[in-house]
């Protein structure tokens, strides 16, 4: 074959090309950092990239969301932080003028700070983050609260503010106001006192509405002169009582009254006299309220007055009437749905058996209504768990049952507003049963607010996962981008000395070759 001039030129013009295509493309790639400059150099790879970076400007716009929500959230859970600190105030304050309710200026002062709160409140409930309030429900734009008169009152509705912080997954970023300042939801208190009779397996610890009487031995005299020492230290019940009593071999019986509220001791042996006294520096007998002498035969201690708590049997209640037969309809209304359901405590045992069967009522189809009863100083209340509702219970099917407990009517809510202006009326009029009632609904609301709180920190630690999670997603596709953009640029410059060395070769060689002619040949 034979090998002309031109054909060399050509060859080494296309071979130098490449040498130079090379070194440029290296160059290229140190001076701007990247492998694509143009659709051109990696098609394949210039897909990628595309579908990386729509994942990045996603994410990094679910990022720009979840910074929002923060931001709203943050801001809502410090006002209900400042909720719950004057809610902690004002329950101070009550305290402080239950204890000197006969200083006037104190009394004063009091009040005027309680009323004082109310505008702080007032403040707080009327937040808002860049134009947004934070308890206006969905409508955002309107200061939910207003002062109309001597009351406060909320206008905006009970919708949740929903955000999408991530595909598919949308969180209320806000609480309503009746969710967060309605702080003694709407509950029943029973009119009715429950007043259980005695019995023998009444517990000494719940005799005189739970202050107890401790056991410990008394010694008894009968009318024939007899003295026995009765050892009743390992009392526990009224039933030890008389047992120990009817056993100790005196002539005196013990057994309770008729009207279910004392304790009898008769003296069996004819006489008038007998005598009672605590021994070994007890006090059952005195506190009991048998110890003494009589000329007639037979003491009967003082009204016992038991406590009523969950282990009070049903039978017993209403000094032993108990229960009366027929259902209770227990209405459970809200701003979005109105719950029904009914209940028959006819069939209960305990008073526990009564806060189960309220705890467990349900609408015919099964759903809970959300109302529940519980035991707050000896009383038993039932009020709802769902906020803004206004809990009503009446007898069913002509039935006397809740009325004769005392639970017949519609439940109050209140709202932590009116709960100072009760507070500081009730500091005024210097009432200590009303102070008191007052500091129960302070505890409740207290309460409540810290259950608030934790149930809406679940939902800020969601939103700061989901964060968490998006920014350790913008990292890993910035990587995977990086990998399929940006130059390797020790490799691209082990690629550039690579290209130049090899262009240089071909210009010193290329060089070589064409200064070469005919005139070389025939000399």
């Amino acid at each position: 074959m034979r090998i002309t001039e031109n054909l060399l030129m050509n060859g080494f013009l296309q071979r130098t090309a490449r040498s130079l295509s090379a070194m440029t493309k290296a160059q290229q790639q140190i001076s701007s950092g990247k492998l694509l400059e143009r659709p051109s150099d990696d098609p394949i790879a210039l897909a990628r990239s595309l579908a990386l970076r729509s994942d990045l400007k996603r994410v990094e716009a679910y990022s720009d969301k979840v910074s929002s929500a923060t931001a709203f959230i943050s801001t809502t859970e410090g006002s209900l932080q400042e909720v719950s600190d004057l809610l902690s105030r004002a329950k101070e304050l009550l305290i402080e003028a239950t204890n000197a309710p006969s200083e006037g200026v104190a009394a004063g002062a009091h009040s005027q700070e309680l009323r004082s709160m109310i505008d702080e409140l007032l403040l707080v409930a009327n937040r808002d983050i860049g134009g947004r309030y934070l308890f206006a429900g969905r409508q955002t734009s309107e200061r939910p609260y207003a002062k109309i008169g001597q009351s406060i009152a909320y206008q905006g509705d009970g919708q949740d503010v929903l955000e999408e912080i991530g595909p598919g997954l949308r969180v209320a970023l806000n609480m309503t106001g009746p969710a967060a300042f309605q702080t003694v939801p709407s509950r029943i208190e029973g009119s009715v006192d429950l007043d259980p009779a005695i019995s023998e397996i009444t517990p000494l610890r719940d005799l005189f509405q739970g202050n107890g009487a401790a056991a410990g031995p008394i010694q008894i005299t009968d009318s024939n002169g007899v003295v026995v020492n009765v050892d009743l230290s390992g009392a526990e019940t009224v039933g030890d009582v008389i047992d120990g009593i009817n056993a100790s071999g005196s002539a005196v019986v013990a057994s309770l009254s008729p009207d279910g509220k004392t304790i009898e001791l008769t003296d069996t042996a004819g006489g008038s006299t007998m005598n009672v006294v605590d021994s070994l520096g007890g006090d059952l007998a005195q506190r009991l309220g048998i110890a003494g002498d009589s000329d007639t035969g037979s003491i009967r201690s003082r009204d016992l007055d038991p406590a009523l708590t969950p282990d009070t049997p049903a039978a017993l209640l209403l000094n032993g009437a108990g229960v009366p037969a027929g259902a209770w309809t227990i209405r459970n209304a809200g701003e979005e749905e109105t719950l029904t359901g009914t209940i028959d405590p006819s069939g209960i045992n305990t008073v526990q058996d009564l806060i189960d069967l309220v705890a467990g009522a349900s609408t015919p189809d099964g759903r809970n209504l959300g109302v529940r009863a519980s035991l707050v100083e000896g009383k038993l209340v039932i009020g709802s768990i769902r906020p803004h509702t206004t809990l009503s219970i009446s007898d069913a099917g002509g039935g006397t049952s809740a009325l004769a407990l005392g639970f017949s009517g519609v439940g109050e809510a209140k709202d932590v507003f009116r709960l100072l202006e009760e507070a500081a009326t009730a500091v005024d009029e210097r009432d200590t049963d009303t102070l008191n009632e007052m500091i129960r609904s302070f505890t409740d609301a207290i309460e409540r607010t810290a259950g608030i709180r934790g149930a809406y920190g679940a939902r800020a630690r969601q939103v700061l996962q989901v964060g968490e999670n998006l920014a350790n997603q913008n990292v890993d596709l910035t990587i995977r981008l990086s990998d399929v953009e940006d130059a390797d640029l020790a490799r691209a410059a082990v690629e550039l000395a690579k290209s130049e060395a090899v262009y240089n070769a071909s210009l010193a060689t290329g060089t070589r070759l064409l200064s070469l002619s005919l005139f070389n040949y025939i000399r």
